[in-house]
């Protein structure tokens, strides 16, 4: 898995499933925090059902993977759809580019229409490029691999059962970095901003998260189901 790649996975996270988008140009050199042992399973406190406080949508917490369930429906023009870079009008249907999908519409005038998409995105599971830990009672969940770089989110819990999600996002400027670590690779991109992999060690972690060097994805509202029983 490249960097690019890395990238690419979590825009999708972060743009398509929480509604975020960011240029991502810092990465980690492993699964964090370093020097914890990762986990197998998420834990209890972790798991329910939640709803997302963007959009409404439904996060599917289990012991082993998180789902996010969304409904989203939206008013265009076929004009603009066929602008855009990421759609495009197929055998009645459009596709959208960075889902790989193709969704139905229906015309409310003669030149714009309503398209419904529903979707079910995998947004964590166990395996080797999906690593998950736990520090000072916050849950971290790791996407990346050993020779590339790794992105990290921090879940963290709240009042009531909530969740409040957030990615860990150290500034891509040398002075931010230098502030939490001098263990760290450049990487050079012509006509880009450079992309840095930082080292850090468990003490150096730790000012990331004094610094508060997150980006919010969403904050999730536990659903209580509770079976009640009636006297008949």
């Amino acid at each position: 898995m490249t960097c690019q790649n890395i990238k690419t996975i979590l825009f999708v996270i972060l743009a398509s499933l929480f509604m975020f988008s960011c240029e991502i140009n810092v990465f980690f050199d492993d699964a964090m925090p370093p020097d914890v042992e990762p986990i197998s399973e998420i834990p209890d406190y972790f798991q329910g059902i939640f709803i997302c406080e963007s959009d409404s949508s439904i996060i599917h917490s289990t012991g082993d993977i998180v789902l996010k369930e969304s409904y989203n429906r939206f008013v265009t023009t076929l004009d603009r759809i066929r602008e855009s870079e990421n759609c495009s009008v197929l055998a009645g249907g459009i596709h959208l580019g960075n889902r790989n999908e193709c969704f139905p519409f229906t015309y409310i005038t003669e030149d714009s229409i309503a398209v419904e998409i529903y979707s079910i995105d995998t947004i964590f599971h166990f395996n080797d490029e999906q690593v998950a830990k736990i520090y000072k009672d916050r849950l971290f969940l790791n996407i990346g691999d050993q020779n590339e770089g790794w992105i990290t989110f921090m879940i963290t819990p709240q009042p009531d059962g909530d969740l409040l999600w957030e990615y860990i996002d150290v500034p891509d400027k040398l002075k931010s970095i230098e502030k939490i670590t001098y263990n760290y690779k450049t990487i050079e991109r012509p006509e880009k901003d450079n992309q840095y992999i930082l080292k850090p060690t468990l003490v150096e972690f730790d000012r990331i998260l004094q610094n508060r060097y997150t980006t919010q994805c969403d904050y999730l509202r536990r659903v209580n189901l509770e079976t009640e029983n009636y006297a008949h």
